[in-house]
């Protein structure tokens, strides 16, 4: 009476699927076993089929699958560790670039930084050097640099005057 009653509902629902253009059937035991097989052993269904494991003696089957949680949390652990990596490297590239920065700033202060050290060792040398020699170094020192800030106004002007060229006249 149980076997009648699944099959009458199973048949129903076989016809209400095939409504919506889904075939199905009723499975026998070794096609019920086959699909349960496949669906709890996916990585090794496709090396080992079920009459593969009936035939090496198993008495039950089980379950070899990976957990869902572990897969989710290996893809996770790939992910962060793809996420870190990429965050390390932006962290590395911005260090970089903000110690480039600091260098260039130096180099093109550079000058300026050598003049006021040099101020500064002669005023501490004074009474070493004479009071005499000190003030005629400050004073080249100051007419090395006002010479060198001339000679840059003028570069700047004559790279300003190239940049812009000649116009040129239309006859």
């Amino acid at each position: 009476m149980a076997f009648s009653e699944l099959y009458t509902k199973s048949q129903a629902i076989i016809r209400t699927l095939s409504a919506c253009s889904v075939s199905g059937k009723i499975l026998n035991s070794k096609e019920l076993v086959e699909l349960l097989y496949m669906a709890y052993n996916r990585d090794d269904a496709e090396l080992y089929g079920v009459d593969t494991a009936i035939r090496a003696g198993y008495d039950s089957l089980y379950s070899t699958s990976q957990d869902v949680f572990e897969k989710k949390i290996k893809a996770l652990d790939r992910k962060i560790q793809e996420s870190a990596s990429q965050r390390a490297n932006e962290a590395i590239d911005k260090a970089i670039s903000a110690k480039q920065k600091k260098a260039e700033e130096k180099e093109d202060t550079m000058e300026d930084l050598i003049q006021n050290l040099a101020q500064i060792i002669i005023k501490e040398n004074r009474q070493y050097i004479g009071q005499d020699v000190a003030d005629e170094a400050l004073k080249e020192i100051k007419g090395e640099n006002d010479k060198k800030e001339e000679d840059s106004d003028v570069q700047e002007t004559k790279e300003t005057t190239s940049r812009r060229g000649r116009k040129k006249v239309n006859k």
